[in-house]
């Protein structure tokens, strides 16, 4: 099973498990479908109840925002704040929830992004271009499985430090034929040499955990997001 697969496809989200298994499992369901959206059911509703921490299941080692968060930007009149869920980054503009960022970590030994860190010969854009390049292939193949006209469009990595870390940030967007959204995920991804880390948001169908209300909300929160990331304490 891939790791992640969003980038989250982008992003309206909700997972279960464990770390980033969890993640990719939800990101991989075929035949994506665009939000829906009943009257019980509004898309800041769904996102508000998936930042509480009794809806995801956290293991104990996996980061925490409150951990690595450093100085915060967002647009006037909006906040930036830990979730309950601790996995999970709160964007509220004027008290109102618009959408939540996701954080993973894992282990490399063991993963599929262990043999990328050996072939790379521990040069950490090598590996991350790698795993990106394997998520956004799996990403495609699974979203198309069952549908041929669906679009996928994936942005060419682009280095960047997270933390002090080296990083890539990454994303994708998949469209139905007559060009509805379904799914709009932008990324960061980056290694110590040891652990991976990923931080992923954008408009993901199915999904509050890690997701906006609207793609326009996503887009707007992207440059601050991306300020966010190099400020991180990693």
């Amino acid at each position: 099973m891939k790791i992640l697969a969003f980038f989250l496809p982008l992003a309206a989200m909700s997972f279960a498990a464990l770390g980033m298994a969890a993640y990719t499992e939800l990101q991989m369901e075929p035949q994506p479908l665009p939000l829906e959206v009943t009257p019980s059911t509004k898309p800041n509703e769904a996102i508000a109840q998936s930042q509480l921490s009794e809806t995801t299941t956290t293991p104990s080692d996996t980061l925490s925002w409150s951990a690595v968060l450093g100085e915060t930007s967002a647009p006037e009149g909006w906040q930036v704040t830990p979730c309950e869920n601790p996995t999970l980054l709160c964007v509220y503009e004027n008290g109102e929830i618009l959408g939540t960022v996701i954080l993973f970590s894992q282990p490399g030994a063991g993963s599929e992004f262990e043999p990328m860190l050996v072939e790379s010969q521990g040069e950490p854009i090598a590996a991350l271009r790698a795993w990106t390049e394997s998520q956004y292939n799996s990403t495609e193949r699974d979203r198309t499985l069952n549908d041929s006209t669906i679009s996928f469009v994936a942005e060419t990595p682009e280095e960047v430090t997270v933390g002090s870390l080296p990083g890539l940030h990454y994303g994708y967007t998949i469209t139905h034929a007559n060009g509805v959204l379904i799914d709009q995920v932008l990324g960061y991804v980056a290694t110590d040499g040891t652990t991976l880390y990923a931080i992923v948001t954008g408009v993901v169908s199915r999904s509050p955990a890690g997701s906006f209300s609207s793609d326009e909300a996503a887009q707007q929160f992207a440059p601050h997001l991306a300020e966010i990331v190099a400020g991180l304490k990693l």
